[in-house]
């Protein structure tokens, strides 16, 4: 499956879970446009839905009530209030009950249920771990014991803060306060790996940032001793989330610092877009090991203003556009499925964050070319000559700025054109539709001449995307009748485009039939506006503008 195909998966899926399960299949085969590879695909995660669904309605394992623990001390503690839960262990608020000192804490107590002696191991394995921190943005051990029934519990830190994310969100936080938080998480980290220790669970719920900024990392339940277990396997799907998880930890190879690396990168994917890189929300865990490919991952920059959560004090454009180019590439570099390929260590992604930060050059963006030529090398290398090799390496070194893969998310739709459509009914659906265009209007306008005056572009890849957008254009056309603002820039889009295909003063594709027929498209949308109150002068004007460049095409006038 390639990746148009890919994204044509999520799409419709995205669009299709929330509907009734009897219009479902219909609407996937509408969707899918006559391609059975998308269709079945599609059909195969709504099944995975509804058994997950079932399988959460009836659970294998019956929880234990801990609200039997309220009120109940434990050592010098008493237990106030659950706060929060994990795979093994549910965490409380505790005060110190004796006379010693007053004090608010954290009780983490194991799940009666996984009262096993490997759990019990890995259990008195994390209280171990965090015994042996001592970090300002690590939740610090304070006690520990058992509680009457011979279950392990341990005290911490009290953390009065929110996940990264919801802070971020909740706060509007613009880029930079964005990326000085998870520069803090960072160091967690690099702290955790520089003691041998690999977190393994990375993921927003266990980076709290407290009301005065201070990120606190928590939650070792899966944590690994390097010294100890170096060929430890990644846990179970049951223990790990998904959604961060390293493909080596999805596939059970062994992890070490560079799992913690790609989960890094995941949630930093996250606090930037708002989604998980690989839409890993999934309804089961074979979903998210099959989505689990480099190539599926879209560029941040394209993803920015698709999600409802995210909300930044900056506007879409602006946030998107700051993250194009390098933010794009030390992202790329994170979350690559070699281990071996991502950065070395925390330290170095947190200086290339720094770099961006304060505008020199990162290290990620001169190893960006260098890692598209070694992935092409190893699909090829029974088949391509030495020369050949050599020839393209060069190629792709000396174009730096316009890269084949930046290339094609910089003028890819940052929306599926069938979730727009899904989104039309409703006045925040046709503003995201009119940005849309107006982005795409922007890249043909400022970004594409230059591409196209660059010997080493490829022009097959030009045409490709130009026939992509197209494709677009043409589903979201429709939607624009009787909508004079939107039919209006669609329409100066459709020309930018027709530009790009065929003009007489600047670089274009040299195609003046592709252009013509741009245009018509472009008219027979304006005269949809049948009535004249609805042809503003602004559609007047472009009108004029499209005939114009109908007239100056060569031989092609009807």
């Amino acid at each position: 499956m390639n990746t148009a195909q890919q994204r044509r998966v999520r799409a419709v899926f995205d669009a299709v879970a929330s509907m009734p399960p009897d219009a479902q299949d219909e609407f996937v085969r509408q969707e899918a446009g006559g391609d059975p590879e998308v269709e079945q695909s599609v059909l195969r995660l709504l099944r995975a839905s509804r058994s997950s669904e079932k399988f959460l309605k009836n659970p294998l394992v019956q929880r234990h009530d801990f609200s039997t623990y309220q009120g109940t001390r434990l050592g010098a503690y008493l237990v106030d209030r659950q706060i929060g839960e994990g795979g093994m262990g549910v965490v409380y608020r505790a005060m110190r009950a004796d006379d010693a000192y007053k004090r608010v804490t954290a009780l983490k107590i194991m799940r009666p249920e996984y009262k096993t002696p490997e759990r019990i191991e890995r259990f008195h394995r994390e209280r171990q771990i965090l015994a042996q921190l001592d970090h300002p943005n690590i939740a610090r051990i304070i006690d520990g014991g058992a509680t009457p029934n011979g279950l392990p519990y341990f005290v911490m830190d009290y953390v009065d803060g929110m996940p990264i994310d919801d802070f971020c969100n909740t706060r509007k936080a613009d880029l930079n306060q964005r990326l000085n938080l998870f520069r803090q998480a960072c160091m967690a980290v690099q702290y955790l790996h520089e003691n041998r220790v690999i977190h393994r669970d990375l993921k927003p719920g266990n980076m709290l940032v407290t009301g005065s900024g201070t990120v606190k990392l928590l939650d070792f339940g899966i944590a690994k001793l390097l010294d100890t277990d170096p060929q430890t396997h990644a846990p179970s799907m049951a223990i790990a989330s998904p959604g961060y998880a390293s493909p080596e930890q999805l596939s059970g190879r062994p992890t070490g610092p560079a799992s913690d690396i790609y989960s890094l990168g995941a949630i930093l994917y996250e606090l930037l877009t708002g989604l998980r890189p690989h839409d890993a929300a999934q309804p089961s865990v074979p979903v998210a090991m099959q989505t689990a490919m480099p190539n599926t991952i879209p560029k941040a920059s394209a993803s920015v203003g698709t999600s409802a959560t995210f909300q930044t004090k900056e506007t879409a454009p602006a946030f998107r556009n700051r993250l194009r180019g390098d933010l794009d590439s030390i992202l790329l570099m994170t979350l690559r499925q070699e281990p071996e390929a991502r950065y070395s260590s925390v330290a170095e992604l947190s200086r290339d964050i720094e770099s961006f930060q304060e505008g020199r050059p990162v290290a990620a963006r001169k190893g960006a070319t260098l890692y598209v030529i070694s992935r092409f090398a190893r699909r090829n290398s029974r088949s391509v000559a030495a020369a050949a090799m050599l020839l393209a390496a060069l190629s792709w070194l000396g174009w730096d700025e316009w890269r084949l893969h930046e290339l094609t998310a910089m003028m890819t739709p940052a929306q599926p054109a069938s979730t727009l459509v899904s989104e039309m009914g409703t006045p925040q659906g046709v503003a995201r539709v009119h940005e849309q265009v107006q982005e795409m209007g922007r890249n043909f306008t400022n970004a594409f001449p230059k591409i196209l005056k660059d010997p080493l572009a490829p022009r097959s890849e030009s045409r490709r995307i130009v026939n992509q957008d197209l494709q677009w254009l043409d589903r979201i056309a429709p939607l624009a009748q009787q909508k004079p603002e939107l039919a209006t820039e669609m329409g100066r889009t459709y020309l930018n485009v027709a530009e790009a295909q065929w003009s007489d003063g600047q670089a274009s594709l040299n195609d003046p039939d592709g252009s013509l027929a741009t245009c018509n498209k472009a008219l027979a949308l304006l005269n949809q506006l049948s009535d004249a109150a609805l042809k503003t002068e602004a559609a007047q004007k472009l009108e004029q503008d499209l005939k114009r460049q109908v007239n100056q095409l060569p031989a092609t006038r009807p």
